[in-house]
């Protein structure tokens, strides 16, 4: 498993460019990379719009030609914006309950997430 929460920023050298175009696509096959503050395929929220974040676009438009390459393990923004009652009905409310207290008092009785996960696969 990868998980990375750098900057959210490519530019020349970032952390996020050197990522996607130089760690990536090295990684083995099977390996489950989760991006976080990532709202594929939705937008970034409006009043993040001074954060400058860029990196799902670079991650999309890296990901699109590959399909099937790279199977969607889980889109946390996505679920918790349309699949929410689900969520909560699949995990209880034991899952809210254990959340860390400041957690809980920010997101309650939700789950919510801006999380992307994927899986590597060989590319051809």
């Amino acid at each position: 498993m990868v998980f990375l929460d750098g900057s959210h920023r490519t530019f020349q050298n970032s952390d996020v460019t050197v990522f996607l175009l130089d760690v990536l696509p090295r990684l083995a096959p099977g390996i489950t990379v989760g991006i976080h503050d990532n709202f594929l395929p939705r937008d970034y929220p409006e009043d993040w719009i001074a954060k400058y974040y860029s990196e799902q676009y670079m991650l999309g438009a890296y990901m699109a030609p590959f399909g099937p390459q790279f199977p969607l393990v889980a889109a946390c923004h996505y679920l918790h914006k349309f699949m929410n009652d689900d969520l909560l009905a699949a995990f209880g409310p034991e899952l809210i309950g254990h959340l860390p207290e400041k957690i809980a008092q920010r997101v309650p009785a939700r789950i919510n997430g801006a999380c992307f996960w994927f899986e590597t696969r060989k590319l051809t």
